[in-house]
């Protein structure tokens, strides 16, 4: 079967090109030419090629945008660039987003095209390979780590199956002696429920954790991801005496789009603290804190324990590497920070030698903001933010305020939003600055603007991504029914 290639490019003289390089492997090559850049797009994400030769210039848009957007949204099939001119930089960053090849016009001939297919096609067979062991022996660290925690978890499943058979022979011996009065046996009834409800709940943690790689396209709130570790850790750490602490979220504050990988991560990072401190004297303890830094979710893990050695710190994420002997298999931080730049993401261990500190490092995007997520509200008058805050309050959103363009900045940058409502006259920075400088931002949430009189609004405005412009005075409710349809 012919190997089908797709050249994205606007100009049609250039697939001629290229076609006619190639006319003597046709038996090799079909090739097929998409000028337009979201046909082109949607083409790329469904991998239905197995070759895609994107042009730099694609009208008013970027080959390089096409090529991050294309391979962070699941492109997983070769892609080469093709340039007008030679650019060592060029040449450097569209390799890092995930070009196979960057090719210059009139420098490569058939033969060369040719070879730089082949030679890409044989790449991601064996990317695909690496990738699929890495999934395999994912699975083989998931199941040993899952074997230290099953003797705990089968207690914690034994003790409310014994309350049940208990509650059962309690309430079969007095029907025995006659009627249970209602009271009784609904008490019983609800003793039983609560019990049941434990253990699924025990089981739900177990089976998410040992489905991980399976489902990861389905968003999970990470405060369940949180309470499925708790779920699984708590009687090995009761039996060490040490504390788990976790971060106070809202129920859906935050959704993971990679979660079964995230808690298996977690998992790994967690039980590793955990065998440093059985051996520690002092104080014993694990935190998992939460924070949004520079448009990245940061999740750390840090134990009471002592710091890691400096020459132990250098090798930690190598492949075999191991600290506890021959039980050990040195590969748990290995896969964990696999996976985590599986999703352009980062596993860091934190500088500072006197601390057991890991971070996980996740774009935003990795992340799905929920309906929870506060409304900014970015206004001078301290009168006119807290008239629309109470209009929201009374729909049971929470908002923040900031009474200019720079304290909204550190809300932006600080914490995923849901909506921002902006004035436009404002001191040390207004509404259009402020959407200026943050109109590039990655997720970017929908932004309203309410103003009196700004001069050349319209002028000023109609380059920049705003929602709904709203002339003061306007109706409070009206905006706030607005702002939570489009948001």
């Amino acid at each position: 079967m012919p190997t089908r290639v797709l050249l994205i490019d606007d100009d049609n003289e250039d697939f001629m090109i290229i076609r006619d390089s190639l006319a003597h492997l046709l038996d090799r090559y079909q090739i097929e030419w998409e000028p337009n850049y979201d046909s082109a797009f949607e083409k790329s994400v469904a991998n239905s090629y197995d070759v895609y030769l994107l042009d730099y210039k694609l009208g008013a848009q970027s080959g390089l945008d096409f090529l991050k957007e294309a391979r962070r949204k699941g492109c997983r099939n070769a892609i080469l660039l093709i340039t007008g001119y030679r650019n060592e930089t060029l040449d450097i960053e569209a390799i890092k987003l995930g070009a196979d090849d960057l090719l210059i016009k009139g420098e490569f001939a058939g033969s060369n095209l040719d070879r730089s297919i082949r030679y890409s096609l044989d790449r991601r067979q064996t990317q695909a390979v690496i990738a699929d062991q890495y999934r395999q022996l994912a699975t083989t660290v998931r199941m040993a780590s899952l074997g230290e925690v099953a003797g705990g978890i089968a207690h914690e499943i034994l003790n409310p199956i014994t309350i049940l058979l208990g509650k059962i022979g309690e309430i079969k011996e007095s029907l025995a002696q006659g009627p249970i009065a209602s009271k009784i046996l609904m008490s019983s009834m609800e003793t039983l429920e609560n019990v049941t409800y434990r253990i699924l709940k025990i089981i739900k943690s177990l089976r998410n954790f040992t489905n991980a790689g399976f489902n990861s396209a389905e968003k999970i709130p990470l405060k369940q991801i949180l309470n499925d570790i708790e779920e699984m850790c708590s009687k090995k750490f009761k039996n060490l005496d040490i504390t788990l602490k976790l971060p106070e979220l809202d129920e859906e504050l935050l959704s993971i789009n990679s979660s079964p990988e995230l808690e298996q991560v977690l998992f790994i990072l967690v039980s590793n603290a955990k065998d440093a401190l059985s051996q520690f004297s002092g104080e014993r303890w694990i935190k998992i804190e939460i924070e949004i830094q520079n448009l990245n979710l940061e999740i750390s893990v840090t134990d009471s324990g002592i710091g890691i050695p400096s020459d132990i710190r250098e090798k930690i994420f190598l492949p075999f590497f191991s600290t506890k002997g021959p039980q050990g298999s040195g590969l748990g931080l290995s896969v964990a920070r696999r996976l985590i730049e599986s999703f352009q993401g980062n596993l860091l261990l934190d500088e500072d030698k006197n601390i057991n500190r890991f971070i996980i490092r996740l774009p935003l995007e990795e992340v799905k903001a929920n309906s929870t997520l506060p409304i900014l509200i970015v206004d001078d008058e301290k009168d006119i933010t807290e008239l629309v805050a109470r209009g929201f309050s009374d729909r049971q959103i929470s908002t923040l305020t900031a009474f200019n363009g720079e304290e909204a900045i550190d809300y932006i940058y600080r914490q995923p939003l849901r909506a921002i409502v902006t004035d436009l006259r404002m001191p040390e920075m207004d509404g259009v600055s402020l959407i200026e400088r943050i109109k590039n931002l990655p997720n970017l949430p929908p932004i309203f603007v309410i103003s009196g009189f700004y001069p050349n609004a319209a002028e000023r405005l109609k380059s920049l991504p705003i929602k709904k412009f709203y002339e003061k005075p306007f109706p409070i409710p009206r905006l706030v029914e607005d702002i939570l349809k489009m948001s």
